[in-house]
């Protein structure tokens, strides 16, 4: 489908092959923000991305961080917001101290995200082949790659288990 400029989804590059996406959260799903919705709400694509990270974090459950094994976490938020809290600085701030090493982070779906240490070979692995098996069978996914965490950016991983 073909849609004008106007009727375009709003989107903004993220890291490695992902992107965001803007929505209206209606009572039974999301409608996609349009080019056309920012004329209309006199909004510019740098303003809806910090009125959205705004509204992310007074809308989400609160992220659970859970143990799966020594040095391998993952985060869950309600099943529909895992990985919007990629987002979050503070998020990240609390989980890079829970590893060794850069923060290395699968979001292979939108409500499965593990993290580990890069310092973590055997965590890198876990999560490596539980990321292959979530790209296998699931659904709403997203990246088979990794992300790390260096300072307050995300960028793409390319160390081992990549």
């Amino acid at each position: 489908i073909a849609l004008s400029e106007e009727d375009s989804p709003v989107e903004r590059p993220f890291v490695a092959d992902l992107f965001i996406f803007y929505a209206f959260d209606e009572p039974t799903s999301f409608t996609m923000v349009a080019y056309r919705d920012l004329k209309n709400l006199e909004l510019t694509e740098e303003s809806i991305h910090e009125l959205a990270i705004e509204n992310l974090r007074k809308r989400i459950p609160q992220p659970e961080i859970h143990n799966i094994v020594e040095g391998v976490f993952m985060l869950t938020c309600g099943g529909n917001f895992e990985a919007t809290t990629l987002l979050l600085d503070e998020v990240w701030e609390q989980a890079r101290q829970m590893v060794q090493g850069d923060l290395i982070v699968s979001a292979s779906a939108r409500d499965i995200v593990v993290f580990t240490g890069s310092e973590n070979r055997e965590g890198l692995a876990l999560i490596r082949s539980r990321t292959s098996r979530v790209m296998e069978i699931g659904d709403h996914l997203l990246t088979r790659h990794f992300l790390v965490r260096q300072k307050t950016a995300w960028s793409l991983y390319r160390g081992y288990a990549e």
